[in-house]
């Protein structure tokens, strides 16, 4: 994966959520990170992910393969993950068996049936 990544003199400061303009307005950055849940130690640093704005794209594989107490560590994760995306305003979906998408506020998952399959509603979705 890294063979396409191109360095940027100022990366570091991109993934720090600094901002940009465009047309003379503010924009803050987005980014897609994906990250991977093998224990409950990484909720924190995935939430904060979602609190900086960016979209996150979560391998629950590693817990989801476990033995039964590594279950009960995969849904209380979720759950801590639903209540941050709940918090800032986003949305929470699952993506196959394998992938759960996170979302930061003001960017919605389309569900369907044929599409990603809920593990959240919003208030209001119905």
């Amino acid at each position: 994966m890294g063979f396409f990544r191109r360095k940027r003199k100022n990366d570091t400061a991109l993934q720090e959520g600094v901002t940009s303009t465009v047309d003379g307005r503010v924009q803050p950055q987005m980014y897609i990170v994906y990250k991977e849940l093998s224990s409950l130690a990484d909720v924190t640093p995935i939430s904060e992910e979602v609190r900086r704005g960016n979209v996150v794209i979560l391998d629950i594989e590693p817990l989801a393969k476990g033995a039964s107490d590594l279950m009960t560590q995969l849904k209380r994760a979720v759950d801590q993950l639903r209540a941050v995306c709940y918090r800032v305003g986003g949305d929470i979906g699952q993506l196959g068996k394998r992938y759960i998408l996170l979302t930061p506020t003001a960017v919605r998952i389309r569900r369907n049936s044929q599409g990603v399959a809920t593990s959240h509603q919003s208030p209001g979705d119905g």
